[in-house]
Protein backbone atom coordinates (compact mmCIF):
# COMPACT_ATOMS: atom_id res chain seq x y z
CA UNK A 1 0.00 0.00 0.00
CA UNK A 2 1.02 3.60 -0.90
CA UNK A 3 2.88 5.59 1.94
CA UNK A 4 0.29 8.14 1.01
CA UNK A 5 -2.49 6.81 2.05
CA UNK A 6 -2.27 4.85 5.74
CA UNK A 7 -5.82 4.84 6.58
CA UNK A 8 -8.71 4.06 4.23
CA UNK A 9 -12.29 4.76 4.80
CA UNK A 10 -14.46 2.72 2.34
CA UNK A 11 -18.04 3.38 1.33
CA UNK A 12 -20.73 1.24 0.15
CA UNK A 13 -23.10 4.22 -0.66
CA UNK A 14 -26.80 3.54 -0.63
CA UNK A 15 -30.14 4.57 1.61
CA UNK A 16 -28.48 2.10 4.03
CA UNK A 17 -24.78 3.06 3.76
CA UNK A 18 -21.89 0.63 4.64
CA UNK A 19 -18.91 1.89 6.07
CA UNK A 20 -15.31 0.50 6.77
CA UNK A 21 -12.59 2.60 8.69
CA UNK A 22 -9.21 0.70 8.35
CA UNK A 23 -6.15 2.46 10.07
CA UNK A 24 -2.79 1.83 9.52
CA UNK A 25 -2.63 -0.29 13.11
CA UNK A 26 -4.98 -2.68 11.07
CA UNK A 27 -7.76 -1.76 13.66
CA UNK A 28 -11.28 -2.12 11.36
CA UNK A 29 -14.24 -0.19 12.22
CA UNK A 30 -17.66 -0.69 9.96
CA UNK A 31 -21.47 -0.17 10.53
CA UNK A 32 -24.21 0.40 8.86
CA UNK A 33 -25.51 4.44 8.63
CA UNK A 34 -28.81 6.39 6.93
CA UNK A 35 -26.97 6.92 3.47
CA UNK A 36 -29.63 10.11 2.68
CA UNK A 37 -28.18 12.56 6.10
CA UNK A 38 -25.03 14.98 5.27
CA UNK A 39 -24.92 14.88 8.92
CA UNK A 40 -24.26 11.42 9.21
CA UNK A 41 -21.59 11.77 6.62
CA UNK A 42 -19.82 14.17 7.81
CA UNK A 43 -19.65 11.59 11.54
CA UNK A 44 -18.24 9.20 9.28
CA UNK A 45 -15.16 10.83 7.30
CA UNK A 46 -12.00 12.33 9.41
CA UNK A 47 -13.20 15.81 10.08
CA UNK A 48 -9.84 17.47 8.30
CA UNK A 49 -7.16 16.86 5.63
CA UNK A 50 -5.52 13.85 6.35
CA UNK A 51 -3.51 11.18 4.35
CA UNK A 52 -7.04 9.02 3.86
CA UNK A 53 -8.25 7.46 1.01
CA UNK A 54 -11.99 7.52 0.72
CA UNK A 55 -12.50 4.75 -1.52
CA UNK A 56 -16.27 4.63 -2.84
CA UNK A 57 -18.23 2.06 -4.78
CA UNK A 58 -18.78 3.33 -8.19
CA UNK A 59 -20.13 2.62 -11.38
CA UNK A 60 -23.46 1.22 -12.27
CA UNK A 61 -24.54 -1.08 -14.99
CA UNK A 62 -27.36 -3.27 -16.14
CA UNK A 63 -31.11 -2.51 -16.49
CA UNK A 64 -32.33 -0.01 -13.91
CA UNK A 65 -35.14 2.77 -14.08
CA UNK A 66 -34.20 6.61 -14.15
CA UNK A 67 -35.55 7.57 -10.57
CA UNK A 68 -33.25 4.16 -9.32
CA UNK A 69 -30.52 6.06 -11.37
CA UNK A 70 -30.92 9.03 -10.06
CA UNK A 71 -31.24 7.80 -6.60
CA UNK A 72 -28.21 5.86 -7.09
CA UNK A 73 -25.50 8.58 -8.45
CA UNK A 74 -27.18 10.95 -5.42
CA UNK A 75 -25.61 8.26 -2.63
CA UNK A 76 -22.47 8.11 -4.60
CA UNK A 77 -22.49 12.31 -4.99
CA UNK A 78 -23.53 12.88 -1.35
CA UNK A 79 -19.91 10.84 0.01
CA UNK A 80 -17.92 12.10 -2.62
CA UNK A 81 -18.40 15.43 -2.62
CA UNK A 82 -18.71 15.77 1.21
CA UNK A 83 -15.03 13.76 1.17
CA UNK A 84 -13.30 16.30 -1.58
CA UNK A 85 -14.48 19.22 0.08
CA UNK A 86 -12.82 18.69 3.18
CA UNK A 87 -9.87 17.56 1.24
CA UNK A 88 -9.43 13.81 1.16
CA UNK A 89 -9.09 11.83 -1.87
CA UNK A 90 -11.55 9.76 -3.15
CA UNK A 91 -11.46 7.02 -5.76
CA UNK A 92 -14.41 4.76 -7.20
CA UNK A 93 -14.12 1.26 -7.23
CA UNK A 94 -16.31 -0.50 -9.47
CA UNK A 95 -18.14 -3.17 -8.05
CA UNK A 96 -17.09 -5.88 -10.32
CA UNK A 97 -13.41 -4.69 -9.62
CA UNK A 98 -13.67 -5.91 -5.84
CA UNK A 99 -15.94 -8.42 -6.23
CA UNK A 100 -13.50 -10.17 -8.99
CA UNK A 101 -10.51 -9.66 -6.47
CA UNK A 102 -12.47 -11.36 -3.47
CA UNK A 103 -13.96 -13.97 -5.77
CA UNK A 104 -16.88 -13.27 -4.18
CA UNK A 105 -20.61 -13.19 -6.27
CA UNK A 106 -23.87 -12.44 -4.31
CA UNK A 107 -24.68 -10.83 -0.64
CA UNK A 108 -24.22 -13.97 1.20
CA UNK A 109 -20.37 -14.53 -0.27
CA UNK A 110 -19.86 -11.09 0.99
CA UNK A 111 -20.71 -11.50 4.51
CA UNK A 112 -18.85 -14.59 4.67
CA UNK A 113 -15.83 -13.09 3.00
CA UNK A 114 -15.95 -9.82 5.21
CA UNK A 115 -16.71 -12.17 8.28
CA UNK A 116 -13.24 -14.19 7.41
CA UNK A 117 -11.28 -10.76 7.66
CA UNK A 118 -12.95 -9.14 10.97
CA UNK A 119 -13.66 -12.37 12.82
CA UNK A 120 -16.76 -10.95 13.39
CA UNK A 121 -20.50 -11.54 11.70
CA UNK A 122 -21.74 -8.31 10.24
CA UNK A 123 -24.60 -7.28 7.44
CA UNK A 124 -23.96 -7.15 3.66
CA UNK A 125 -23.27 -3.17 3.12
CA UNK A 126 -20.92 -3.47 6.02
CA UNK A 127 -19.49 -6.28 4.47
CA UNK A 128 -19.50 -4.49 1.40
CA UNK A 129 -17.65 -1.86 2.84
CA UNK A 130 -15.26 -4.03 4.29
CA UNK A 131 -14.43 -5.89 1.21
CA UNK A 132 -13.83 -2.57 -0.66
CA UNK A 133 -11.31 -1.43 2.20
CA UNK A 134 -9.60 -4.39 1.91
CA UNK A 135 -9.54 -4.25 -1.83
CA UNK A 136 -8.09 -0.71 -1.83
CA UNK A 137 -5.38 -1.63 0.83
CA UNK A 138 -4.22 -4.68 -1.42
CA UNK A 139 -4.07 -2.81 -4.37
CA UNK A 140 -3.05 0.67 -4.30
Amino acid sequence: MSEAFRRIVAIDPGHHAGWCDWRPDGTIQWGEVDGHSIDVVKTILPSRKSKVLVAIEGQYKGRMGRRQLMTLVYHRCLWQVSAEFIGLETILVAPTTWQSFHKVKGKPAYMTAASKITGRDMEENEAAAVLIAAYVRETQ
